[in-house]
């Protein structure tokens, strides 16, 4: 037997599975979604899908979410049957992705509904049952990069930075709440610029770390600024040179487990 197949059979026993053929790709990181074939989530860095999957939110929704990057998080962090969970749902791909894979308890919220099974509600005040959740996966605004509201007072991407980081620690504080214990916590965030860097990721890790054990420390690469022949890239790597910085072109996933 291959050892990764006994690796993936201890796992699931400790899980309370019985170790089938299904269940042991799961726990081994294979895909079970045509769609994502031959993506791998076993190391720390990710890639994603170059051209977006239909099926999976709006592919025209502006600051969306990787349908890939929720594949693995869901494969590796949300045993079957669990309770998954999106504050910041934006166009529903990570409710499609959950469907797809067959998930039952699915839930998504997000200050401006995009469409039906979303419900309209701020992140801060989920209304939730304490330790009701088995999962959370969310993607943050990078500040102010994208203003997703013309004028809504709960919209973190229309805040100061300190506001900003006030409310997302209220965020996270909401997310321990609702979480289960032993369950995770996955937010996805990338730094952006303004005179220099402003680090997101790192001020998100220092919030998480108050509430929760940081497991693990993704980066995933933006492979949009690769479409329509190479443009956007070559225009983004221009303006780096003249001003002598580097190209932003990775986000960060930080996974947060509730002790």
């Amino acid at each position: 037997m291959k050892h990764w197949v006994k690796d993936a059979r201890s796992i699931l026993q400790k899980r309370g599975l019985k170790g089938t053929q299904e269940e042991i790709a799961r726990a081994s990181g294979n895909r079970l979604l045509a769609d994502f074939k031959g993506f791998n989530f076993d190391f720390s860095t990710w890639d994603a899908e170059e051209n977006r999957p239909e099926g999976y939110g709006s592919k025209d929704f502006h600051g969306n979410c990787s349908p890939t990057i929720i594949y693995g998080l869901l494969l590796k962090y949300a045993p079957e049957n669990s309770v998954v969970f999106d504050p910041m749902a934006g166009s529903g791909t990570f409710v499609d992705v959950a469907h797809a894979m067959g998930y039952q308890n699915v839930l998504a919220y997000d200050i401006h509904r995009f469409r039906d099974d979303i419900t309209e509600k701020d992140a801060e005040q989920t209304n939730l049952d304490n330790e009701s959740i088995d999962f959370v996966f969310a993607h943050f605004p990078y500040w102010k990069l994208i203003q997703y509201t013309e004028s809504n007072v709960s919209d973190l991407s229309r805040l100061s930075y300190n506001e900003f980081i006030i409310k997302t620690e209220n965020v996270f504080r909401e997310m321990h709440r609702i979480l289960k214990k032993g369950k995770f916590f996955a937010v996805m965030i990338g730094n952006m610029r303004e005179n220099g860097v402003i680090d997101l990721e790192s001020d998100f890790s220092v919030i998480g770390r108050k509430y929760f054990r940081l497991w693990d420390k993704i980066v995933k690469k933006i492979r949009t600024w690769e479409g329509k022949g190479g443009e956007r890239m070559r225009l983004a790597v221009a303006r780096a040179r003249a001003r002598d910085s580097t190209v932003i072109n990775h986000d960060t996933i930080l996974v947060f487990r509730k002790d």
